[in-house]
This record gives structure tokens, sequence and C-alpha cells, in this order.
């Protein structure tokens, strides 16, 4: 599951944060058994990730109970009250072994009150909820997007259930079978969701990915989509970085610009800035690395080696009149990327 997640988020140009909750032993074709985390053990990985990182979309999978469940939600919310929970209920294996045979009603509609998304299948929906109405649950706790894929017919019909309207995403259903195309649908709307996409347009993205990710191969694992295109006919992020220096403007802050970069897929983010007192410099400097240390971007410095060094930059952009690279090797280390101004050949 985990190993889905983070290849997906990666496919959408999100790098991804892992809170291990169980270990499988386990392939796509026999289960054997789990060993759940303590709890304790997993609010421990989900502080340290917290306190070092501003996260504002959590995808939540394989879990052992519902006390276990709650104490995790309740964290969330107590870590980043604004925090966006999808949780994906896997109440089954693939391979075929079920994990929750019985359902804490109270708990239950406790957790879906604070949680922004459930990603259930028919199955797990009829083992949760009953014959109670999608739209219902929807108006009371929280949207809902019921997958289709065990359904029969020529269509694999996804619903989205909202307090504002229903919305249907049909597709052609594809005679292959992959496991963790539940993990890995829920995980694209997760990323999707980071980038500042609306829910309907995060579902849609999903499922066109998730039908890529189903015809990727012949086996029952697939490959991340790598090229997919999305709707819009925008080259996927992946394929297609940005990298922005960042340059003094009237109108517009260094943080922005960075913050602008990142969410529309940067990789790298240039600190640029000219004519400052050293103080100065290293505030701004400070503030835009933590916009890229929260996305997972490579911070470079301009010019000063010094800052870079102590900032733990990335690395170092260096100007005709700046140190030798050779020497800010030595400084910075072998790990450190190392950049020259090169007008001619």
């Amino acid at each position: 599951g985990l190993g889905a997640d983070i290849k997906t988020f990666e496919a959408f140009g999100v790098y991804g944060l892992s809170v291990c909750t169980a270990i499988t032993v386990q392939h796509e074709s026999e289960f054997e058994r789990v060993e759940w985390v303590d709890v304790a053990l997993i609010l421990e990985q989900v502080e340290i990730l917290f306190r070092k990182y501003t996260i504002d979309v959590v995808k939540i999978g394989l879990i052992e109970s519902w006390q276990t469940l709650g104490l995790v939600v309740d964290k969330l919310k107590e870590l980043r009250p604004e925090v966006r929970i999808i949780w994906d209920p896997i109440l089954s294996a693939s391979a075929g072994f079920l994990f929750h045979s019985t359902i804490d009603r109270n708990s239950l509609l406790r957790i879906a009150k604070q949680c922004f998304l459930l990603t259930p299948n028919r199955l797990e929906w009829i083992r949760l909820f009953g014959n109670q109405i999608e739209t219902d649950v929807s108006q009371s706790l929280c949207n809902v997007f019921l997958k289709g894929g065990h359904a029969k017919g020529e269509l694999a019909v996804d619903v989205l259930f909202t307090k504002e309207e229903t919305t249907r995403f049909e597709g052609l259903r594809s005679s292959k079978s992959k496991h963790g195309t539940g993990c890995v649908l829920s995980a694209a709307i997760t990323a999707e969701l980071t980038f500042g996409s609306d829910l309907k347009t995060a579902c849609q993205q999903a499922k066109d990915y998730v039908t890529k990710f189903i015809t990727s191969n012949n086996g029952l694992l697939a490959m991340s989509v790598g090229g997919f295109k999305r709707s819009s006919n925008a080259t996927w992020r992946l394929k297609s970085p940005l990298l922005l220096i960042t340059q003094d403007s009237p109108t517009v802050s260094h943080v922005e610009m960075a913050k602008s970069a990142c969410r529309a897929g940067a990789k790298w983010i240039q600190f640029r800035t000219k004519g400052r007192n050293l103080a100065d410099w290293k505030r701004m400097a400070l503030e835009v690395k933590k916009i890229c240390d929260a996305y997972g971007v490579s911070f470079i410095m301009n010019d000063n080696v010094g800052l870079a060094q102590e900032l733990g930059a990335a690395g170092v952009h260096l100007g005709k009149t700046d140190m030798p690279p050779d020497e800010a090797r030595e400084i910075l280390g072998h790990k450190a990327i190392i950049g020259g101004t090169a007008n001619t050949m």
C-alpha cells in the first residue's frame, strides 16, 4: 500500500511522506499475515513529520482498529485543524484476507465527521453503512467517492457525493485486473488536492490516471504511469519540471514566487536577490527555503556560499565574480549542486 501511494505521489509530482501502520507478509496473489504497528509508534511518526512540514492533505489506508483510527484522526486534527483527511477504508486484501470483521458504528460516524472524503467501493460501503443512502452520508458526515470497479457492465462508473451535488465519472471497463487500484485512486486524489484542485477535478484526474494504471501491463501489479496526459492536454508534471529563479519585484515577493512555482510542480527554486545587506538576505532566504522544504523542492542559494552552507541549501549558483567553483566544492562537499554563469561556450 505504501509503495503504491509513494509511486503515485511521485507520478503526480508531489513529494509523499509515509507513516507505516502495518507490516504485511504478502505478494500480489497470496496474503499470509499482518503485524500491526503500535499506535504510540504511529503517532510518533505523525508528530515528527508535522513538526517539519506543512501538510495539507493526509490519506489513511490500512489500519488496525477503530480505536487506532480514531486516535490517529484526532492527532492529525490536533496538529493541524484544517488538514483534509482522505480515508480509504481497506477492509480486506485483494488476495483474500479479511481485516475487520466487526463495524463499530459509533466510532465510524465520529471518524467520518472529521474526514474530508471517504473512498469506499460498493462492498466496503455495504459493510460500513448497510443500506444507508450515499447522499445522506455526504450531507451529514463528509464527501463520498464511491468506486464502481466491483460492479458489472461495460462502463466503470464512480460517483462523487457532496453537499452540493452528485457527479458521475464514467469510463470503459478494462478486461485487465490490478491489485492496489483503490490505494492508487485515493493517493491520486490526495495529490491533486495538494496542488489546489477542487474535489471534482481531483476525482476526474484520479480516475483518468487509474484507467491508464490498470492497462499499463498484463500482470496484477502495475507500473506508475509516466507521461500521463491531463485532461487539459498539459504534459504530466513529472515529465516537465519547472525550474524557477526568483527575482526582485515591486509587486510580488520572493516567497510568493516560490510558493506559486512549487504549487505548479516546480522541482528547483533558485533564490536570487541583489543589493541586500546580509541580515535581510538571510531572512528572505530562510523564508523561501521553508516553502521549498514544505514541498520537497531543491533550494539553491545565489552567490553566497557561506549562507548556502549555513542554511543547508541543496547548492549554490556562482556568478563570474563570486567564489571559484573548486573552492565552493571544498566548503559545501561532494553532494552540493554547484552552478555557474556561462554566457559563452
